[in-house]
Parts: C-alpha cells; structure tokens; sequence
C-alpha cells in the first residue's frame, strides 16, 4: 500500500488507490486551510488535558506541542506543502506532525474525532472573526459619531418617497446609521454567546472511551460552556447561520449607505435540512461562512476609512432643503396649535403650496399677508417655524433632528462605545 494511503483518515478500509477525481471533489483543504491556526490550538488543548488525564505523558506533550509550533510557523512563512490527497486542515497538519515527531504524533487524536474536531476550529475561527468585525463596527461607529457631531446643524432636506419632506440635519442623519450599526453590533455580540461552546469531546457523534476532562479544554480555550449533547455537537451548525443572517443585515445597512451616497453624488448610473449527526454537507458550511466574514469585514473597514473622508456641501444641501416646500408641515403643525382640527389645517396648507408652486415661493419667502390668505389664524410667529432652522430646532426630543439633540446623541453614542 502506498504511503500517500496509508496517510488518508480510512487508512486500510479501501484495497485500491482512492481515484484522483474523488480525491479532489472531497477535499476541502483548498478552503479550509485558513483554519490552521485554530486547529493547532485546538490540538494543542486537546494534548494539554491528554497528559492531565493520564493518556499521554507529559514528554509526548510537550512533542506535539512543539511540533505543531513548528508547523504553524512553517505555514506561516509559506513553506508548508499542503495535499490535497489529505483531503483538510486536520488531516494535513496531523501528517505533518507524524512525520516530525514519529509514532507520538499519532496518539494526538486520542480521544476525538474530525467531526468534533472541525465544529471547534469553525467555532473558534468564527469567534475570532466576530471579535474583529465588532472592533471595526466601532470603529466605524466613531467615524459617524464624529461626523454628526460636526454637522449637528448643517440642514439637508430629508425624504419620503424620494420627495422632499421635512428638513433635518445632516448630523441626525448620519446617527441613523450609527443606530442600524449598533443593532448590527448587539446580534454579533448575542450570536457570539452561542458561538462561543465547546463541542469538542462529542467525537465521531457519541462521545468517547477515553478519561477525558472536557472542561479543562473548555478552559484553555475560552470557551463559555462545554456542549451537552454529543448529536448536537458535531451536527450544529444554527451558530454559522446565525452569522450569516446578522452578516447579511450589516451588509444589508451598508448597502443602504451606499445607496444613499450614490444618489446624493448623482451617479445614478451605478448598477447596483439534515439528520443527525454528521454528514458530509457539513463540509460546504465553510465557503459561504469564510466569504461573509470576509466580505462584512472588509466593506466595515472601507466604510470606516471612507467616513472622515465625506465633507458635505453646506450651501447645496441647504439649497435642496429650500425646495419642495420642506417646512408645509410645520405650518400644518402651527395650525394645529391655534386650535384647528388637523385635516383642515392639511386642506389649507396645500391651498398655500398651490399657491407656492404658481408664484415659485416657498412658504417661507411669502409675506404675512399672502400667508393670511389661507388662514386668518396665521400671525407674525408663523415665520419662527417655517425656516429651515426654526424647522429642526422645533424636533427637540429624543430621537429628534434638533441640533441639540444631535448632539445629547452623539454624547450617548460616545457613552455606548466606551463601555466596549
């Protein structure tokens, strides 16, 4: 039997070579590769509580602690040979192993199996990758944080509809993604929780022989809590689904940012069920999970480059603010105040629009009496609500696009981030 057979996970099961093809199209070492650092750790766990609970001595623990060391410094430098006649990650490191240390690093895989093997290295992969997109949430955070703070009274108009509606200010508007951000934020928080157990121990799916300690493994490698069924241990994959949906929410906000940066520089040309326990299509979690890491990732890091870099253009934005009658609300609003019923004071409003769009004045551009045509409730106040300043410093709650309450928000926004 050749040696590159003998190396594979079924070892004497088969009399004939495994055919190239097949070799390839169940190999996922090609992808899984990038999980070789939370492998060795895994493995090296794994060794640690092996000699504790006296199936290796401490000599053969400190062999394949050191040599998987060597491994992972030889991956990292780039000279490690990875095979695809080992099929994975696992299976290339232990082969590797073996050949460094001999007979002992054989005995490393006492205890486990690859199906509880590779549910902890996703897990703790995916750990890590949280913890590295939360950080740039935050710092994306305090991109936008910054800039509301700056912008507290720059006017823009704000829209329904893709029509003007009401003006807002620049500031209140960018805290709306801080808003969808911080949700993003608490889903990965939460979706960490249950992320962060340890299946490790569960082995081929029922458990195993051996005296193992399993939250001594669960200790060094930081995990919450240790699984309490080995099905479910190997078989789970809810937490990579759950990553997926709140991945695809972030990039989902992200995608409406851009969307809203794309109209506001008028390129609007731009395009824009299985049984227990483990089974093969587990091996295809990895892809999708690896590329919705990446991609939430790096769109997080270029929108917290890009935040500092957008200046607004004050003059335009209030221009655009000046149009479409932006204020007809707070004059319905006034109305309502003097003690008119509200859908009278809408019918008198739109007689005073009509009369906007006929004479090209907005509402605040017509006179007293022009204005007292509509309504004789109409007063000289009338003109403190209907300017785009007197207009959003009207919004003076919480949640409101009042300048000052931009601000109280972005002092909380400051508050949220370094409890972080």
């Amino acid at each position: 039997m050749s040696a590159e057979k003998t190396n594979q996970s079924w070892g004497g099961r088969f009399s004939e070579p495994v055919d190239a093809f097949v070799a390839r199209f169940t190999a996922s070492v090609e992808f899984d590769k990038r999980l070789y650092r939370h492998d060795i750790m895994g493995s090296i766990a794994h060794a640690t509580m092996l000699a504790e609970a006296g199936v290796l001595t401490l000599e053969e623990r400190d062999a394949i602690e050191s040599g998987l060391r060597e491994i992972q410094a030889e991956i990292e430098a780039g000279t490690f040979e990875w095979r695809v006649d080992l099929e994975d990650v696992h299976m290339n490191i232990e082969a590797r192993l073996t050949d460094r240390i001999g007979v002992t690093g054989k005995k490393l895989h006492t205890g486990r199996s690859r199906n509880d093997q590779v549910a902890t290295d996703i897990r703790l992969w995916l750990r890590d990758e949280i913890d590295l997109i939360l950080a740039e949430i935050t710092r994306l955070q305090q991109g936008l944080l910054e800039q509301a703070e700056r912008e507290a009274e720059t006017i823009m108009p704000g829209f329904t509809h893709l029509q003007t509606a009401q003006p807002v200010t620049f500031g209140h508007h960018l805290l709306a993604w801080f808003e969808m951000l911080s949700r993003d934020y608490e889903r990965l928080v939460d979706c960490r929780k249950r992320t962060n157990r340890m299946p490790l121990g569960s082995a081929a799916l029922a458990g195993t022989t051996y005296p193992i300690q399993r939250e001594t493994t669960c200790r060094l490698l930081g995990f919450e809590a240790v699984g309490g069924n080995s099905l479910d241990g190997v078989s789970d994959r809810d937490f990579a689904i759950e990553f997926c949906a709140a991945a695809s929410l972030a990039m989902m906000h992200l995608s409406r940012f851009s969307e809203e940066l794309v109209l506001w520089t008028g390129l609007l040309t731009l395009m824009k069920g299985q049984p227990l326990a483990y089974n093969k299509d587990n091996q295809e979690d990895k892809e999708p999970l690896f590329d919705a890491a990446d991609t939430l990732r790096d769109s997080l890091r270029a929108f917290a480059d890009m935040i500092p870099a957008i200046k607004p253009k004050t003059a335009i934005m209030r221009e655009a603010a000046l149009r479409g009658f932006s204020t007809a609300t707070d004059l319905a609003d006034y109305l309502v105040r003097k003690g008119l019923p509200f859908r009278d004071c809408h019918e008198i409003v739109g007689h005073a629009v009509k009369y906007g769009v006929e004479t090209g004045k907005d509402l605040a551009e017509m006179s007293l009496d022009e204005l007292r045509r509509f309504s004789d409730q109409i007063e000289q106040d009338v003109f403190a609500v209907l300017t785009l300043e007197g207009s959003v410093n009207a919004r003076d709650h919480i949640g409101g696009t009042a300048p000052a309450q931009v601000r109280a928000a972005v002092l909380r926004g400051k508050q949220l981030l370094a409890t972080r």
